[in-house]
């Protein structure tokens, strides 16, 4: 999961480490297992590091060969290896195996344009010293948290909003606004969060701040072709198929073990089925159940699990377990819950991370396919 934080003055005086720190830590439960600090000028960074790739080389800070770029990055980039061969070839020297480096390089190769070669989820913060420039990012669907604030002349930034809460100077005020926005969508829209002042970093977009000034920049939207031809079925399934495969098996790149939640449903399943393929011995999946007949998926995830030969975990959350844990959910949070399985997918979490590091999910599936109940009976309701 990793966590980053920062304080950007571009051309004021060098951030307090001591506040820096403070932000910093608060990110420790998103990166348990290493830390580190860059403070150079009006710009500090921090990071908590969740150790999955190079994980002997690959703490954060990361610079490019003369330490004129500086970066810290929550996420993965996918398609590193490919990239890392790419500015090898054109010259550049890699100090470690990490998929973060290859984002340094390639920004000192292609400049801003470098996000449009990058395959991942990210968010991330870019210092180029000889242009004392601040780049700040975030991938294109949002995958990957970045909450940014202005206080007192300098802008704060953090994976979550609990960094910002920690930075002096910062008032902590409800925005009526966001909050009117998640009793209507269950989420505040756009940029907005549910403390004023606080905002989120759109999905697809750069910030770049220098002394003569800010600017935000889109560098992705979603493509829509005006192709209208039927290709077929066979078409769609046979592209479908392969595009997952891909994915899927781009996400399995890892230095620590890998596993999967597993509902029962056509998404996670299809991702349980092509894991299983590309694995070499049993893949560890994890499932929810309830009590209450009704709710519980259990069987529909057991099925699964027996077909493709998983080491399968199932938990059963109580109702008073539920209940009980609201409030911790929602401080890890910093927002109101927005869907009634957050706690069933913390509950999970906290078991799944007894023996995997990674998990793929099929979050989004619904999204791309229609797969909604709610939009398929809306012409009934």
């Amino acid at each position: 999961m990793c966590g980053i934080a920062g304080i950007v003055d571009v051309g004021g005086p060098k951030p307090s480490r001591k506040v820096l720190e403070r932000m910093t830590e608060v990110l420790s439960p998103r990166g348990p297992d290493d830390s580190g600090y860059f403070l150079h000028k009006g710009v500090g960074f921090g990071f908590r590091r969740l150790s999955i790739i190079d994980l002997s080389n690959g703490n954060q800070p990361v610079t490019n060969e003369d330490g004129s770029i500086v970066l810290v990055q929550n996420g993965e980039i996918y398609n590193f290896k490919e990239l890392r061969e790419e500015l090898e070839g054109n010259g550049h020297i890699f100090k470690t195996r990490s998929d973060t480096e290859v984002s340094v390089h390639a920004y000192e190769e292609w400049g801003l344009d470098f996000v449009n070669r990058l395959n991942g989820m990210f968010a991330f913060g870019l210092y180029d010293r000889k242009k004392e420039r601040v780049v700040l990012g975030r991938d294109r669907l949002g995958i990957k948290p970045f909450h940014y604030a202005r206080v007192d002349g300098k802008l704060v930034f953090g994976s979550e909003m609990k960094s910002i809460l920690q930075f002096p100077g910062f008032k902590r005020e409800p925005s009526y606004t966001a909050l009117s926005s998640y009793l209507t969508f269950r989420y505040p829209q756009e940029a907005q969060s549910v403390f004023k002042g606080i905002l989120r970093l759109e999905p697809g977009h750069l910030m770049i701040l220098e002394e003569k000034g800010d600017r935000i920049m889109k560098y992705w939207e979603v493509p829509f072709f005006a192709n209208k031809e039927d290709f077929g079925e066979k078409y769609y399934l046979e592209q479908s198929l392969e595009m997952l495969s891909q994915s899927v098996q781009r996400r399995m790149v890892s230095d620590v073990p890998v596993g999967a939640y597993l509902s029962g449903g056509l998404d996670s399943s299809i991702i349980v089925a092509l894991m299983s393929r590309f694995s070499n011995k049993p893949v560890n999946t994890f499932s929810i159940g309830f009590p209450e007949d009704s709710y519980d998926e259990r069987i529909h995830a057991e099925i699964v699990a027996r077909h493709c030969g998983t080491n399968h975990y199932p938990i059963v959350l109580e109702r008073k377990d539920y209940m009980d844990m609201l409030p911790k959910i929602i401080r890890i949070k910093d927002a109101p819950l927005s869907i009634p399985h957050e706690p069933a997918l913390y509950q999970m979490s906290v078991e799944l991370k007894k023996h995997v590091t990674v998990a793929l999910s099929g979050e989004g599936a619904d999204e791309l396919f229609g797969g909604y109940g709610r939009v398929q009976r809306a012409p009934l309701d």
